[in-house]
């Protein structure tokens, strides 16, 4: 059964470190925006979140991913694997 890690893991103390015990709990994706307010400003611990996961889990940007900033996450190096909500369609960023 795959299982996605809703935004719970944004309140860790820290979120990066907290990657190990989501996928030790058997989610194959984690649901964030590293931390911070927006996903754009928690880029830099979405992509540290990553690294942790190595290949283990899927990280899905979250808050105020639009159409407009998709780019300039993929610009700071950030992974993501995205769905941006833009009038019912969606899009994917990945940077590897």
């Amino acid at each position: 059964m795959r299982v996605t890690f809703h935004r719970a893991i944004d309140m860790a103390r820290d979120p990066v470190e907290a990657v190990a015990a989501v996928i030790s709990a058997g989610c194959d994706k984690i649901l964030t925006s590293g931390g911070a307010v927006t996903a754009m400003d928690g880029a830099a611990t979405i992509r540290d979140m990553h690294t942790a996961g190595d290949g283990k889990v899927d990280l899905i940007a979250a808050a105020g991913v639009t159409e407009h900033n998709a780019v300039a996450m993929l610009q700071v190096r950030t992974y993501v694997r995205s769905s941006v909500g833009t009038r019912g369609h969606c899009i994917y960023c990945a940077v590897v």
